[in-house]
């Protein structure tokens, strides 16, 4: 690997952590600063690996470059600022998406005895305090100089740099999309399934006719357990940045879990309670071995090529 995809690699790490707005003119900027360096090592000849790493660990982390290209009075500086992008983006979904639902279930229930505004209102509101509550957090961990236990945590080796645009890179828009309906499931299943197979809103009067079968009851702390450890990945990935090892190994063991409940879901008796429904169930059961047969086979594949 040459020099200048090792200063690719440091710069693509530090613009990740900067603002959209400024994120091409740091990154300039750096890899100007680089490129002196190493010439200034090299006095004109061909750079070697160890003259790469040895600026690079000179120039020290991209966290610590990334928190000087940052005001010290930020309420949430250069090295939370990923993280909480990412936890906002995900909790404000999630919200989102709980709220509309539950709006959905009001409008049924009692159409005519509800505002408009009320509704709009309390989804506006919810919000706002999911918000605020991430933002308090994350300020709090910023003044409680997490910075410094960060520095703290260990040397910093440059051969640690992941590509600029590897596999192992996340995508964070299509994960936050999969933690929202992902959590939407598990919401369906366990606080709005009731032990009857059917949909029912706590404290209301609202309940759905018998829609699953008592077979597919069975499955329902699988599926939400196979569920909650799929958020858990989404969440441990978007935090990352990239994929490792240790969570494509995780993934790969959910993967074959969930083909194994797949499975046996299709091979026992009919999921749904009127047999009218049940190919449907089937196809949408199939889907899902599918897609986790299709899936294992991609992190085992990557984790052999690593």
């Amino acid at each position: 690997m040459n020099a200048q995809d090792w200063i690719d690699r440091y710069v693509t790490e530090v613009g990740r952590m900067l603002p959209a707005q400024d994120r091409a003119d740091v990154e300039k900027e750096i890899r100007s600063l680089l490129q002196d360096a190493l010439e200034a090592e090299t006095a004109g000849v061909a750079a070697s690996d160890e003259q790469v790493f040895a600026v690079l660990h000179q120039f020290g982390p991209p966290r610590e470059i990334a928190m000087r290209y940052g005001a010290s009075q930020w309420l949430i500086g250069p090295l939370l600022y990923p993280t909480f992008i990412t936890v906002l983006r995900v909790v404000v979904g999630i919200v989102l998406a709980v709220s509309l639902f539950g709006a959905l279930l009001s409008i049924s229930q009692s159409p005519a005895t509800l505002s408009v505004v009320d509704l709009v209102g309390g989804i506006l509101n919810g919000l706002m305090q999911a918000v605020a509550w991430v933002v308090v957090i994350f300020a709090l961990m910023e003044r409680l100089n997490l910075r410094e236990l960060q520095r703290a945590g260990g040397s910093w080796d440059p051969r640690s740099l992941p590509a600029a645009g590897n596999v192992d890179r996340v995508s964070t828009a299509e994960t936050i999309v999969t933690v929202i309906f992902t959590t939407a499931f598990i919401v369906i299943l366990g606080a709005l399934l009731d032990s009857q197979g059917r949909l029912a809103v706590h404290g209301s009067e609202w309940t759905s006719m018998a829609i699953f079968s008592p077979a597919f009851m069975r499955y329902v702390p699988w599926m939400m357990a196979l569920l909650a450890a799929d958020v858990v990945l989404a969440v441990a990935t978007l935090i990352r940045g990239r994929w490792t090892p240790a969570l494509r190994v995780l993934a790969l063991l959910v993967n074959l879990a969930g083909i194994v409940v797949a499975a046996l879901m299709l091979a026992g008796p009919s999921l749904a309670a009127w047999e009218l429904l049940a190919p449907a169930f089937d196809i949408v059961v199939a889907i899902v071995l599918v897609v986790n047969v299709a899936e294992a086979v991609q992190q085992g594949w990557r984790l052999m090529k690593r």
